[in-house]
């Protein structure tokens, strides 16, 4: 911080316990619910999901795992996110 006053303005920000959703966008979004949505999805998923993958033609596994190199370039996005600290 430049000066105690900027200084203090982010300690009272961060004594309000609020939440800022303003630097949070879409792909990061999808990665914490393609992480979360796991822990609910019932005992023995995985392994049923692998068999059906391993059961697919060759072209399928093919389309299955561009449709995934496309969803994670997508998320990746072409550009960072600003550092929220530099807008203090």
């Amino acid at each position: 911080c430049a000066t105690v006053a900027q200084a203090g303005q982010i300690f009272e920000r961060l004594g309000r316990m609020s939440l800022g959703w303003g630097n949070i966008g879409f792909p990061i979004l999808f990665a914490l619910a393609a992480g979360l949505i796991p822990q609910w999805l019932p005992e023995g998923w995985f392994k049923k999901a692998t068999d059906r993958f391993v059961a697919l033609p060759a072209y399928a596994q093919v389309a299955a795992l561009a449709a995934v190199f496309v969803a994670v370039r997508m998320a990746a996005g072409t550009a960072p996110a600003p550092f929220i600290y530099f807008s203090y």
